[in-house]
């Protein structure tokens, strides 16, 4: 077994652990404003060792071009919209059951958006996988059936 691979999974599954506990203290908003503030300054620290450290040369210019700039807009807004309802959900439910709805049909929303605004193609076994991860979220979830066995 690659024990990088178990490493690089579990290091992936803290965040929504440590996320849950800070829901727990904090408003969304004030969460919010808190992970932005420190967003906001990983990126300055990164952009300073970047240019300063290992002096590449970080081209502003392109970021700021009239069809890249308004593209990086509407995905940072769309980013932060998401991020805001995905802790609410957080706050509200267990972490074993929010993970698996969010990374899975966050999976099988981006197969569909890449067909619909990419236009990749997709084969008969990927919209197989694609159905096996929208039933196991139900099966997880423990979504019941209208005929419960009652009589």
């Amino acid at each position: 077994m690659n024990w990088s691979l178990v490493l690089f999974i579990v290091i992936g599954a803290i965040p929504n652990i440590l996320k849950k506990k800070l829901l727990d203290k904090l408003t969304l908003p004030e969460y919010f404003i808190s992970f932005s503030i420190c967003m906001a300054f990983v990126t300055f620290s990164l952009f300073c060792y970047k240019t300063y450290v290992k002096k590449e040369k970080i081209q502003l210019t392109k970021v700021f071009n009239t069809t890249v700039f308004p593209i990086f807009a509407v995905l940072v807004i769309l980013k932060y919209v998401s991020i805001y309802f995905k802790l609410g959900f957080l706050k509200e439910m267990d972490v074993s059951k929010y993970t698996p709805i969010v990374k899975s049909l966050s999976i099988v929303a981006t197969i569909i958006l890449g067909v619909v605004f990419l236009g990749e193609k997709k084969t008969m076994k990927d919209l197989a996988g694609s159905a096996l991860i929208i039933g196991g979220v139900f099966l997880l979830n423990g979504v019941k059936s209208s005929n419960s066995g009652s009589s």
